[in-house]
């Protein structure tokens, strides 16, 4: 299934989006929630940062130096099946749909790298990706 994008570069990224999450989520843990703008849930998620992007880390931190280093340099043809990966992980496409997942996914390789950067669940939804085409 995957032809341009290994199934180590992809669990790499996912390593490396996991510690740029933990850093994200670290920086916001000093905020109360109200200091965000979101009333408190009754259930299910309790922490309001969930849903930002990896954008409250200060733009030289080296987690997220380090994750966009390494969606930048993988190879242009790889960043759509990384993103038809994520697609996957949410639950967008199926298995059977991954040629027609790739090709939606393609895009301007900057935006690309912008996309895949700014998604808050980046990790888990690469892993479930992989999980969802057996490569996991």
């Amino acid at each position: 299934m995957l032809e341009q994008l290994t199934v180590d570069q992809a669990k790499h990224v996912a390593a490396l989006a996991q510690a740029a999450r933990r850093a994200r989520d670290w920086s916001l843990s000093p905020l109360p929630e109200r200091e965000l703008g979101e009333p408190a849930p009754a259930r299910g998620e309790h922490n309001p940062g969930s849903a930002v992007g990896l954008e409250s880390l200060p733009p030289g931190h080296s987690a997220g130096l380090a994750l966009r280093q390494a969606i930048a340099g993988l190879p242009e043809a790889a960043l759509p099946e990384l993103r038809a990966l994520i697609w996957l992980g949410r639950g967008e496409y199926a298995a059977k749909d991954w040629a027609k997942a790739v090709t939606a996914a393609s895009m301007a390789p900057e935006s690309a790298i912008d996309a895949i950067i700014e998604e808050p669940d980046l990790h888990d939804l690469v892993m479930k990706g992989l999980y969802t085409l057996a490569l996991a």
